[in-house]
């Protein structure tokens, strides 16, 4: 090296030992600010599942027979509680039924098989 490259790579220590102030994490401070706002709106704007009275099995299926009879849209609530600590919710279509499980078509396409007597509630819309 020069005398050139000497005097400038001692301008660029001097400047990054006594000049430069690294901000760390701050600088990232607004990335995750946005990230976080985004998902606390979604959080926040998710409905909340409402518990419903537990139903006999005698009513769960008849409203069960009335979704795969007619194709209309069913509202199910099993007994399972969710990781929001809520209880489980699945809308579709019965598609059919096995011994004690059914087959229900959510509004995505998949397909859910359900014991019957995990089903705590039925609407039938």
């Amino acid at each position: 090296m020069d005398k050139k490259d000497d005097e400038f790579m001692d301008i660029v220590n001097n400047f990054f030992k006594y000049d430069y102030h690294d901000r760390g994490m701050l600088k990232w401070k607004g990335f995750f600010l946005s990230d976080h706002t985004a998902a606390l709106k979604r959080e926040f704007n998710k409905p909340k599942i409402v518990t419903k009275p537990k139903q006999s099995l005698e009513l769960i299926s008849k409203r069960l027979k009335l979704s795969w009879q007619y194709k209309i849209n069913a509202t199910i609530q099993l007994q399972n509680v969710s990781t929001d600590e809520e209880l489980e919710q699945l809308e579709g279509i019965i598609q059919g039924y096995n011994g004690g499980m059914i087959i229900l078509k959510d509004v995505e396409d998949k397909l859910h098989e359900i014991e019957i007597d995990n089903i705590r509630y039925v609407y039938v819309c």
